[in-house]
């Protein structure tokens, strides 16, 4: 936002600056990098570089847009005002194309190429009496960016299913394996949100992160002993945690994406093939659990931060204090924390020194062999005789300081001190 609101006053108020021989090559090579951007699925780099990146493209599109338009401004100012109208209305129908008009019209996040599609039609007629050398480049460079557009939409197409609403795009994609037969994975923008493997010796076996020596595999192994679990879990996925329910358990997921349900249902088995009783509440997860009484659960697990952004509002002390309110006396919080660029867990070890509860780091390394995706938990209990238990005490790993860190609360929070600056190998 800043760069796009700089952009408006280098146009406008410092006119001269621009050079449009220097802006055009700029956004030139910065539209080829974009178009490897939106191609690479399977490429992590360094989040400066990335954001970086990303600011830089801002800046020059809007500014070469921005000095374009005031390039046509009007000579009369008696027809200043409708031009400044027509600014006005233009930044208003870009946000109602984004905002309302793209969820409704894709399945799938083309925002970003589209953007620059148009970006590269306007330079076409912007530069059209630059001579035929302008009109070429730019005239090729916007068939490519549509080129991009396409080829995307088309590798989008070859999913089991897409969908995209307020939350993002849920795809679901199917893959065939010798040992797993048929493998179907869910995934929420780039980021994997459950895999199942249907062949039947693997069809009720729990994978990507979930796997028995994870976190929440230890948590709900060392909780209960032999009784039934009463277990509650924030985000529902393709709803692998319910393969761990056992006769008489009691598993209670919170969703806030309405279209996940049906994808966990009807295309995933876990939650179909699970012994325990399973129910589903929708909508945020803070508020579903303010609004109903103590649950007493064994194990609630905190499943909403595997994406590279992360819901800030479930990580503070109020949170905490409801979490609380929701377990047992000796029961145990799992935090799902693998994250490609922040370092989870200093904080919600400050959390959990905040709250009274102590904390414990349990990170598991892949498996491909069975699906198993590398994986980090935090596990935080009142109970020293539970975090002391050797299941968990063997697998625990020290969590090392921040200096700095504070507990967030619902006032104050920065991710800015928990940042990666290099990116964790990805595994998703």
């Amino acid at each position: 936002l800043a760069a796009y609101l700089l952009t408006f006053i280098l146009a406008f108020e410092v006119p001269g600056l621009y050079r449009r021989w220097i802006i055009v090559r700029l956004l030139i090579v910065l539209l080829a990098a974009l178009g490897w951007f939106l191609t690479q699925t399977g490429v992590t780099l360094p989040i400066l570089l990335t954001v970086g990146f990303f600011v830089a493209e801002m800046l020059i599109a809007c500014w070469f847009c921005h000095a374009e338009a005031y390039a046509f401004r009007p000579a009369q100012n008696s027809e200043a005002t409708l031009f400044y109208l027509m600014i006005a209305a233009g930044g208003a129908a870009g946000a109602f194309f984004v905002g309302i008009l793209c969820p409704l019209l894709f399945d799938a996040n083309y925002d970003i190429a589209l953007a620059f599609f148009l970006t590269a039609a306007v330079a076409v007629l912007a530069t059209w009496s630059s001579g035929w050398q302008a009109r070429l480049l730019w005239s090729a460079t916007t068939a490519g960016l549509l080129a991009l557009v396409i080829m995307l939409h088309i590798a989008n197409g070859h999913s089991l299913l897409e969908e995209r609403n307020f939350y993002g795009t849920l795809r679901v994609t199917q893959t065939n394996a010798p040992i797993a037969l048929t493998i179907r994975t869910l995934t929420h923008g780039t980021i994997t949100h459950g895999t199942q493997w249907f062949a039947p010796d693997f069809r009720r076996n729990p994978t990507t992160y979930y796997a028995p020596d994870s976190g929440i595999g230890v948590a709900l192994d060392v909780c209960c002993g032999g009784r039934p679990r009463n277990i509650g879990v924030i985000g529902l996925g393709a709803g692998t945690i319910a393969a761990y329910g056992r006769p008489g358990d009691r598993i209670t997921f919170y969703e806030i994406n309405p279209a996940v349900v049906p994808i966990a249902r009807n295309l995933f088995t876990y939650l179909r093939d699970s012994e325990a009783q399973i129910s589903i509440a929708l909508g945020d997860a803070r508020l579903s659990l303010a609004a109903e009484p103590p649950q007493h659960y064994d194990v609630l697990a905190i499943d909403a931060f595997s994406g590279d952004a992360i819901p800030m509002h479930l990580l503070t002390t109020q949170a905490m204090d409801l979490y609380k309110r929701q377990l047992s006396p000796d029961g145990i919080l799992a935090f799902h924390i693998s994250n490609q660029f922040l370092d989870l867990a200093p904080e919600v070890a400050a959390l959990a020194r905040a709250s009274g509860m102590d904390a414990r780091l349990i990170a598991t390394p892949p498996n491909d062999s069975r699906g198993e995706f590398e994986a980090q938990w935090v596990l935080v209990s009142a109970s020293e005789a539970i975090l002391n238990d050797p299941e968990i005490f063997n697998a625990a790993l020290p969590i090392p300081p921040r200096h700095g860190l504070y507990a967030w609360t619902d006032d104050r929070s920065s991710l800015l001190s928990i940042l990666r600056w290099k990116p964790l190998p990805r595994q998703r």
